[in-house]
């Protein structure tokens, strides 16, 4: 049975979370993605910091996840981005063939680190 995930980062940059997402879209490496903005609290360098961030959630299958995430880690503004990876359940049967559309006309590169 084919897992489905969502994989989610953040970035203060909107330019850096939109090229993400074209680069894994255009891939095929998921079959959508979502952009919105959101506020982030958190702790760094000692003090905690309160800050408008970008947030990208990408849609895509568990044999994606590999690739994708050295896509973020590539293309990522950040010295450490946040990469959140949960379990996406959909009991919509189109909704799984359309990501499996996608996803299964992809050409996976083990190493992008020369590519982009």
């Amino acid at each position: 049975m084919k897992e489905y995930i969502r994989i989610t980062t953040f970035s203060k940059d909107k330019k850096t979370v939109a090229r993400i997402s074209t680069e894994v879209i255009k891939e095929k490496y998921a079959a959508s993605t979502h952009i919105d903005k959101v506020l982030s609290s958190y702790w760094w360098d000692g003090k905690v910091e309160d800050t408008q961030e970008y947030r990208l959630e990408i849609i895509t299958r568990k044999d994606k996840e590999d690739i994708i995430v050295q896509t973020i880690k590539l293309l990522h503004d950040y010295d450490v981005p946040e990469i959140q990876i949960d379990e996406h359940k959909t009991e919509n049967k189109d909704i799984k063939k359309w990501i499996d559309d996608i996803v299964n006309e992809s050409n996976d590169i083990t190493d992008k680190s020369n590519e982009l």
